[in-house]
């Protein structure tokens, strides 16, 4: 993944390569986090234009724009932007929120000037998030009862995501009864075997599919019962009466010419403010707008796109932790390690979606795109705008303006150091008797 995600949004001029390898080390394995290797490699895109834009004296938003893929340009994994369900709202997303970075970077540099201890920054982060629905085989059983309750169970497995809501909803919208009719049963094997793991933001739409595939046979069985003055209980009760069978499956086994079907984009503005001597970082402001298709359940994608920058957030500044030679880890612990907490989230935080842009993609479920991975890239732009206030420290308190590097995560022991604040600097001044 952190090949195949790691053009983002950027056309290379020349020609885009990544490759990866694998490193034996002394340090225990992993289990694998959400977006695994994606976070990196996009952060390490990001880097190099921000590298870029110091080397040539431009700003950097001039350079990520510049860059930019247009409609028709083929990315290096096989898919073309603006063709065969890739659809591109990037760039309307940059539009809307590119003024907010601009005004944001203005006053960070007007407090910059005017304050010596506390630095802000500001950064804006575009994010391409390419989806293959073709990886997740879902089966589904639905099962309608005398009484008109529907019981659906899929193989998708809820673990806080809203899949149980979003596949209550689609059952509720094929049936066309009444969503407080539906039940959810819990995943269970005996009922819904050979399905595909749950994981890599693609299972809610899968699981949504397979179920509205069961509905739609359900729903032809009820067609010459249900009419403008039928009940749905009514319509049910003829007929289970007549002897027609209400119980079905379905089986999400999405056929695509492609590796990707399609790409959730957003785009994100930051704004924090560094304590130049404790190195502790404030998140003043983030807008994040995303696009993701005619959403399923706005509600709940507000919550995965919140909850992804917050996994994100504690990768980039607080889940610190060291491993030595032989292995040993410094953090088995919250003394050490430290997870985000409520002190840690923006003080300002507007998150919205974008309107009235169905996911073109032939394969897209009720025109919806993917949540939860897609937004946790856009972290990096507090990351970024951390450093950007940390570049405003240097050159303030010590004049320096070279390139340099701040390790992630950005602890505020690193960043303090990243700083330059020497001894002198905190020296109180003699109080005058």
């Amino acid at each position: 993944m952190a090949v195949a995600w790691s053009d983002n949004v950027y056309k290379a001029q020349i020609k885009h390569s990544a490759t990866s390898s694998a490193s034996q080390t002394a340090a225990p394995r992993n289990s694998s986090m959400r977006s695994p290797g994606v976070l990196q490699s996009h952060c390490t895109h990001e880097v190099a234009m921000v590298h870029l834009a110091h080397t040539l004296g431009i700003p950097v938003h001039t350079i990520q724009e510049t860059n930019f893929y247009s409609v028709g340009d083929e990315s290096p994994y096989g898919y073309t932007i603006g063709q065969n369900g890739f659809n591109w709202t990037l760039p309307e997303l940059w539009k809307r929120l590119k003024p907010k970075y601009l005004d944001k970077r203005d006053a960070a540099a007007i407090f910059n000037a005017q304050n010596t201890y506390k630095k802000r920054g500001a950064y804006i982060t575009p994010t391409k998030y390419v989806m293959g629905l073709a990886d997740w085989k879902i089966p589904a059983l639905v099962s309608i009862y005398a009484d008109g309750s529907v019981e659906v169970t899929t193989g998708g497995t809820e673990i806080g995501q809203g899949l149980y809501t979003k596949v209550a909803a689609c059952v509720a919208y094929v049936l066309g009864c009444d969503v407080s009719l539906v039940r959810v049963g819990d995943t269970a094997t005996d009922k819904v075997p050979n399905s595909t793991c749950t994981g890599g933001s693609g299972t809610s739409e899968s699981a949504c599919n397979a179920a509205m595939l069961a509905c739609a046979t359900l729903k032809s069985r009820l067609n010459d019962y249900l009419t403008d003055d039928t009940e749905w209980t009514d319509a049910v009760a003829a007929a289970l009466a007549d002897g027609v069978e209400l119980c079905t499956t379905g089986w999400n086994n999405v056929s695509s010419d492609y590796d990707f079907d399609y790409a959730t984009y957003g785009c994100a503005v930051a704004e924090v403010e560094v304590d130049i001597l404790t190195g502790e970082v404030s998140i003043l402001d983030l807008d994040v707008l995303m696009d993701q298709g005619l959403s399923l359940n706005a509600d709940i994608d507000l919550g995965q796109i919140q909850g992804a920058l917050i996994i994100s957030l504690g990768f980039y500044f607080t889940e610190f932790n060291t491993i030595q030679s032989d292995g040993t880890q410094s953090g088995d612990g919250t003394w050490e390690y430290k997870p985000p907490m409520i002190s840690d989230i923006p003080l300002k935080w507007n998150v919205a979606m974008l309107e009235n842009s169905p996911n073109p993609s032939p394969v897209a479920v009720l025109r919806s795109k993917a949540s939860g991975e897609p937004p946790m890239q856009l972290a990096s732009a507090l990351f970024l705008a951390a450093r950007e206030a940390v570049k405003a420290a240097r050159a303030d308190l010590s004049g320096n303006t070279d390139w340099f590097t701040l390790p992630i995560p950005a602890t505020p022991e690193s960043i303090r150091a990243a700083c330059l604040v020497t001894d002198d600097k905190l020296t109180l001044p003699t109080p005058s008797i």
